[in-house]
């Protein structure tokens, strides 16, 4: 039994299907997902914008994409993959120029500074500490590096959704070098994918559980009061659903017996990063294009640490309308710029930013 039909259950259930479906094991046994919602992939799934295009609300990229099996599994189903690239955005900032090759130097410069501390100091700090003690200093008199420390603040928030003063400056700048560099994103969105993957797997839509109990085997009661009973269970639900029910403050599943303790300090140091989006489908393409022809902008905005929509995916050539994807990254940002907002305010906010980027993006240094 698998939990949850997003990329981890249907990849779990996958695995396990082909391996009792093949060879002397053929049809020893069956396994089955239970989902809560009415349909697949979690928060990695497609909103249809009519006519037949197709935009990702949540996960959008392949990453890491010569390592990646689902790109395999993508081209085995026939699906579109469209090149972004993330190392050269089409930038533009609010009060001047911007120059992406200076804040690719100035992560760099922050990532060595973080990795010398971290020889000779062994607690954790923050990235805005190292960035305050370590950087800031060596350009108190240079206005135009103190500003390039500000969009690269911007960047790594963008990357990571989590504040730099809490984000780890011995952990948090770890991500491998080759995320953003050649990665892709799905023409027919990632719904196809799992359709395509989870094809032959008994998937039961809109079955939320409500109580685990893997006291000798495992029990599953859903919300209607229906009991399932498993060998093995895997559970796939989002990380703060399962925090929630770990520390026993959900009021909507519950685990009995409660998780090993070493489990429960796990989950409850694990901290998830805020990334809402905003799809906009226009009528014909107004904005600039990139000379290069890449479809990702930045936007650092106007305000500090790049309080706005940051980056923007022109996914027009890819799926062949005019259609811009604004992302508004980080906790701060989101209560900031959307919390108490009607989705038509929202959506003109975002409107506004893409505004902002083309009446500036030519003055900017690519």
């Amino acid at each position: 039994m698998v939990i949850g039909a997003g990329a981890a259950g249907i990849s779990a259930a996958e695995t396990i299907h082909k391996s009792f479906n093949s060879g002397p094991n053929a049809g020893s046994h069956k396994v089955i997902i239970v989902e809560a919602l009415e349909r697949l992939g979690g928060r990695a799934t497609t909103v249809s914008m009519g006519d037949g295009i197709h935009i990702d609300a949540g996960g959008t990229w392949l990453q890491q994409y010569k390592s990646n099996p689902l790109v395999k599994e993508a081209l085995r189903l026939g699906l579109t993959l469209i090149p972004t690239d993330f190392m050269n955005p089409y930038a533009s900032c609010a009060d001047g120029p911007v120059s992406v090759d200076e804040i690719n130097a100035m992560v760099l410069q922050i990532e060595t500074a973080a990795q010398r501390y971290h020889e000779t100091v062994y607690v954790d700090s923050s990235v805005m500490q190292i960035i305050d003690d370590l950087i800031r200093p060596m350009y108190q008199d240079n206005p135009r590096m103190l500003k390039i420390i500000d969009l690269t603040i911007a960047e790594i928030m963008a990357d990571t959704g989590i504040p730099l003063n809490t984000l780890s400056s011995k952990y948090g700048l770890e991500e491998p070098s080759y995320v953003g560099e050649g990665d892709h994103y799905i023409k027919e969105g990632f719904s196809a994918l799992w359709s395509g993957i989870a094809e032959g797997i008994d998937i039961r839509y809109n079955t939320p559980i409500k109580n685990i109990d893997w006291t000798k085997a495992v029990t599953l009661t859903t919300l209607t009061d229906e009991v399932i009973v498993a060998d093995y269970c895997i559970c796939t639900i989002p990380i703060s659903l399962l925090q929630e029910a770990a520390n026993n403050t959900s009021k909507i599943l519950t685990i009995h017996p409660p998780l090993p303790t070493e489990r429960l300090d796990a989950l409850r140091q694990m901290k998830m990063a805020i990334c809402d989006k905003v799809i906009l489908r226009f009528s014909h393409r107004w904005w600039s294009t990139s000379p290069s022809g890449n479809n990702i902008l930045k936007w650092y905005g106007d305000g500090k640490y790049g309080n706005s929509f940051t980056d923007i995916l022109d996914a027009t050539d890819g799926v062949g309308s005019p259609t811009v994807v604004l992302y508004m990254i980080g906790a701060d940002n989101v209560a900031n710029c959307m919390d108490g907002k009607t989705d038509e305010e929202i959506a003109h906010s975002a409107y506004e930013a893409l505004c902002k980027w083309t009446t500036t993006v030519e003055s900017c240094i690519i």
